[in-house]
C-alpha cells in the first residue's frame, strides 16, 4: 500500500506567492519546494486554475539554470525527474494571462514514492509591485557563496558603504 500525504501536507509543496503573469502576456507561472521527502516525479497529467485546465502538453518544468523541460517528457524511469527535499520547479503554463486577485489552483502529477498527487490551493495575482528595492533570494540555495555574496553587494549598494 502506497503512503499518500493528506491535502493539508500536500499545500506544503506549493510556494505560496508564486502565482504570476510572465512577461508581454507569454503565459502563467507558479512554483513548488519539496518540503516533504526525495521523489522522483514519474508523471504530469494537468494544471487547473480556476475552470481553465492546462494540459501537460501546454505545460513546461522550469528546471533553473534556464534548463526547461516538456511536462510531457516525465515518466518512469529514465524519464523521470529526481526532486530532492529543498528543491523547487516552476512550471510554466502556456495560457493567457490572468486578472488581479484570487485563483484557484490544482497540479495533478505521479511520484515513485507517493503515486498519483493531487495539489489544491488558492493564491493571487498582485498588481505589479512598485520598484522598491528587494533583497536577492536564491529559490535554488539561498545559503549558496553566490546568494550571499548578492545579498552583500545589495547591502552595500543600499546603504552606499561597503
Amino acid at each position: 500500500m502506497v503512503f499518500t500525504p493528506s491535502p493539508m501536507l500536500l499545500k506544503l509543496l506549493y510556494t505560496r506567492g508564486s502565482l504570476h503573469n510572465l512577461p508581454q502576456n507569454t503565459g502563467v507561472a507558479f512554483s513548488i519546494k519539496n518540503r516533504l521527502d526525495t521523489v522522483s516525479v514519474t508523471g504530469f497529467k494537468q494544471v487547473q486554475i480556476g475552470d481553465v485546465v492546462i494540459p501537460a502538453e501546454r505545460v513546461q518544468v522550469d528546471l533553473g539554470n534556464g534548463e526547461r523541460r516538456p511536462a510531457t517528457d516525465l515518466g518512469p524511469g529514465d524519464h523521470a525527474l529526481e526532486l530532492p527535499v529543498g528543491r523547487s520547479l516552476m512550471f510554466v503554463l502556456d495560457t493567457p494571462a490572468l486578472a488581479e486577485g484570487i485563483h484557484a489552483v490544482q497540479v495533478w502529477f505521479s511520484t515513485d514514492a507517493f503515486g498519483d498527487l493531487h495539489v489544491e490551493v488558492e493564491d493571487a495575482i498582485v498588481r505589479a509591485a512598485s520598484q522598491k528595492p528587494r533583497i536577492p533570494r536564491s529559490d535554488e540555495d539561498d545559503y549558496s557563496d553566490a546568494a550571499i555574496a548578492a545579498r552583500q553587494r545589495f547591502a552595500e549598494q543600499f546603504a552606499g558603504q561597503e
